[in-house]
């Protein structure tokens, strides 16, 4: 075991998950004798494995780039939708206010309502009075 790795450690020195080593060495793409119950991978192999597996997770700066863009983009929405947020909060305020005064308005114009009519403006009233003294009245003379 010492001039070799055993999957699992390989797997960590990778920064991949002890089944895709097993998968690459069970394939073929990774040289490894079994021992007992464990694979060994051999030094050489190691090494060229550390090499290729480095060089490959670089990230290429035209993906860098486009993961910039994405963010500033993403930037600019968060700061249109927090605009977007601060509008729709002082419309609920202006809301809030417009339905309380209308609110009074209308319990005052229901008070209004529910009041009694001033004797002297029912007009029915004045009506159906002048109505019935000069049916009084008629009776009277004949």
């Amino acid at each position: 075991m010492a001039d070799g790795l055993t999957i699992s450690a390989l797997a960590k020195r990778l920064g991949i998950t002890y089944q895709a080593v097993y998968k690459r060495v069970q394939s073929g793409d990774i040289n490894g004798e079994k021992t007992g119950r464990f694979w060994l991978i051999p030094g050489e192999e190691v090494a060229r494995l550390l090499a290729t597996e480095t060089a490959a997770s670089k990230p290429d700066t035209t993906e860098i780039e486009g993961v910039q863009q994405q963010v500033h983009f993403l930037e600019r929405e968060n700061k249109i939708l927090a605009e977007g947020v601060t509008f729709l909060k002082e419309r609920v305020v202006s809301l809030d206010m417009q339905l309380e005064r209308q609110t009074i308005l209308l319990g005052s114009a229901q008070q209004q309502l529910m009041r009694p009519l001033p004797k002297g403006l029912n007009w029915i009233d004045r009506l159906f009075r002048r109505q019935h003294q000069q049916i009084d009245v008629t009776d009277a003379v004949r």
